[in-house]
């Protein structure tokens, strides 16, 4: 049950660290991507103070937040085969 515990936080940990890190690195480029294009057209707009910023935002925080539980759970599951292999 503690192991099984220990796994769903870890799983968790990765997900979250994934998700700030990817989530904000994904938006950042995006919006520098939109705010250069609409700023070459002579369009004055900050892209995160729209609600498709704030959209964009929320998906990347979910996606890069599933890419890093699912990582999660792999790491997971190399460290304990690992260390089964070696009890053995």
């Amino acid at each position: 049950m503690f192991s099984k515990l220990v796994h769903i936080a870890g799983s968790l940990a990765c997900a979250g660290i994934t998700a700030l890190i990817g989530g904000f690195l994904t938006t950042g480029l995006i919006s520098l991507l939109v705010d250069g294009i609409c700023s070459w057209l002579g369009i004055p707009i900050n892209f995160m103070e729209t609600w498709a910023g704030s959209i964009v935002f929320a998906l990347s925080l979910f996606v890069w937040g599933g890419i890093g539980y699912l990582l999660g759970n792999v790491l997971q599951s190399a460290v304990d085969s690992f260390f089964n292999r070696q009890a053995e």
